[in-house]
């Protein structure tokens, strides 16, 4: 079992690392639909390997000239830390709400799917929209909040939301806007798992799938830096296009799984 939950963070934090979304957008929907673990223990052991991931890409960038615009990713960054504590505060509450996680599940479910259909129709229709390149500090602070609170929430790395936003308002292009969206991804996962361990309500699971999952996302995270330094802006839009169509296919079987376990009830 540790061998497989290797496998699958390796293999996402690659793709993840390459597209700038997290690399957590895939562990979800895949444990979910073979059962390997609550919602709960899901969502903690892929904000680990997601944090693993974007620290080793985010640290990389840093040494690239002109791959990170700190002048702008700097404050939606910190909006994305004070968005992350509360993103994981309201999941831990509505966690708390449901007495079923299959409720909360369909509910993530949900907000995945309508944010990758939107995700999608933007990357398809990208080249006709004109964009925004808007510097102020409060309106940066302001979709930092918003990203973080998606990314700790949904428990995916947020990052689908997150290049759509760098590219419509601060007109960055995609290699760009995937390298900037892993240091959002970086501090906003920081913050909510800071916030768990401080508050000790680490989730049941053993250390040994933790850090099979952090060392999945250290070496997919590397991996995957050096595929992108080899890539072109449109080979990352296409490998973005692919897994956005992967993860509405995989949030409707979530969704329909969910379901018949609930009609089933």
């Amino acid at each position: 079992m540790l061998a497989i939950f290797l496998l699958i963070s390796f293999l996402a934090s690659i793709v993840g690392s390459i597209c700038g979304i997290g690399g957590g957008i895939f562990i979800k929907p895949i444990f979910e639909a073979f059962n390997l673990m609550g919602i709960v223990e899901i969502n903690f052991l892929s904000g680990s390997m997601v944090l693993a991931m974007s620290a080793v890409n985010s640290f990389r960038s840093l040494k690239t000239a002109n791959e990170l615009e700190l002048k702008l990713t700097v404050p939606l960054a910190l909006g994305a830390v004070v968005g992350g504590i509360t993103g994981k505060a309201i999941f831990s509450q509505a966690a708390l709400l449901f007495s079923s996680s299959v409720i909360l599940s369909l509910i993530q479910s949900t907000l995945v799917l309508l944010m990758a259909i939107f995700s999608l129709a933007y990357t398809f229709n990208k080249d006709k929209i004109e964009t925004r390149r808007i510097e102020k500090t409060g309106f940066c602070l302001f979709i930092g909040l918003f990203l973080g609170f998606l990314s700790a929430f949904l428990g995916i790395g947020g990052g689908p939301i997150n290049l759509v936003a760098l590219s419509y308002f601060f007109s960055m292009d995609d290699k760009k806007a995937a390298s900037n969206s892993l240091l959002i991804i970086l501090l906003s996962q920081a913050a909510s798992l800071s916030q768990i361990m401080i508050s000790g309500s680490i989730p049941p699971v053993s250390m040994a799938q933790l850090w099979i999952m952090v060392i999945g996302g250290i070496l997919g995270g590397q991996a995957g830096f050096q595929i992108k330094k080899r890539m072109d802006g449109q080979a990352v839009r296409k490998g973005f296009t692919g897994v956005m169509i992967f993860l509405i296919l995989m949030s409707l079987y979530g969704i329909g799984a969910g379901l018949y376990a609930l009609l089933g009830a």
